[in-house]
């Protein structure tokens, strides 16, 4: 009813359609990524003494991107 009454329009998007392009999507991802063009935050915590503190972190949004534990 909502999106009848905005005169919205929703189209759905399957990756499985285009699965016979991840070899290329692999290919220019991982040389954007070489190339510092593809870059990602994350929150690292260290030891698994701290992992109830990282777990505490994603309620108390105080992490930016994945959170994770390093255990070495």
């Amino acid at each position: 009813m909502f999106v009848m009454g905005k005169s919205l329009r929703l189209e759905g998007f399957n990756t499985a359609n285009y699965f016979d392009l991840m070899p290329e999507f692999q290919r220019e991802m991982s040389r954007w990524i070489h190339e510092g063009k593809i870059t990602w935050k994350e929150t690292i915590e260290h030891g698994i003494e701290n992992a109830p503190t990282a777990f505490l972190k994603l309620f108390k949004g105080e992490n930016f991107g994945k959170i994770l534990v390093k255990l070495s």
